[in-house]
């Protein structure tokens, strides 16, 4: 364990040095992250007629798949979303891509989304974190983020997407990362605005790095822009 360790950090190392992708370094960091784990849990693998390890889903364009995590019922939480992030990343490597991003599903599984440059597409409105925790949960614009093309206001309560009513911010990133996929620019929303429903539609906007650092999303960018 420690000799891996050692080569991880000198491959992160070198990375920096010779100007090497920025995902290459992310992956190098998730590494190290869960080294340090117990025994027990997985390698870092495909996983091949039901072994331990990660497999793909692969959705309706390569820059979009799904990961699943299989591992030991005991293994932590935290580290099978670190494991998850690494697959993630080592696919969109694999698929010729140099930044990538993700969307949990549940504690085994994430959307991944790979891009060619560090610029995402959004809905760039930022929704109160306490509503959020309610359950279930209840979208409520905190903030436009200087969005000056929007039909949305602040207090605006969205309660449907494209169609489909919201359950999470994962959900929402998945709805807008397929939109763009599909040459939309924008997205309908259903939204309750002093007790009265309506449907606009929203554009889409261009935010770099938004919603997500180039390697991670943390657990305060997950709810922050979109």
């Amino acid at each position: 364990m420690d000799n891996i360790a050692s080569q991880v950090r000198t491959a992160l190392i070198q990375d920096s040095l010779s100007g090497e992708s920025m995902i290459k370094k992310s992956i190098c960091f998730v590494s190290l992250l869960f080294l340090s784990a117990c025994a027990t849990s997985p390698s870092f693998q495909k996983s091949t007629n039901g072994s331990d390890g990660y497999s793909v889903q692969e959705l309706e364009r390569k820059d979009h798949f799904r990961i699943t995590v299989k591992a030991p019922q005991e293994t932590d939480e935290k580290f099978i979303r670190k494991y998850g992030w690494r697959a993630v990343g080592e696919e969109c490597l694999a698929r010729g891509f140099q930044f990538y991003d993700f969307a949990d599903l549940d504690k085994m599984t994430m959307d991944g989304f790979c891009f060619k440059d560090s610029t995402r597409k959004s809905l760039a409105l930022t929704f109160r974190s306490d509503n959020l925790k309610e359950s279930p949960s209840r979208f409520v614009v905190e903030d436009l983020n200087s969005k000056s093309n929007t039909q949305v206001k602040v207090n605006d309560e969205i309660l449907q997407m494209d169609g489909k009513p919201l359950t999470s911010m994962s959900q929402i990133k998945s709805l807008v990362f397929t939109a763009v996929a599909n040459n939309k620019t924008t997205l309908p929303l259903k939204l309750k605005r002093q007790n009265q429903e309506m449907t606009v539609s929203e554009p889409i906007a261009d935010t770099k790095n938004g919603g997500s650092v180039i390697f991670f999303v943390s657990a305060v960018l997950m709810y922050k822009i979109f």
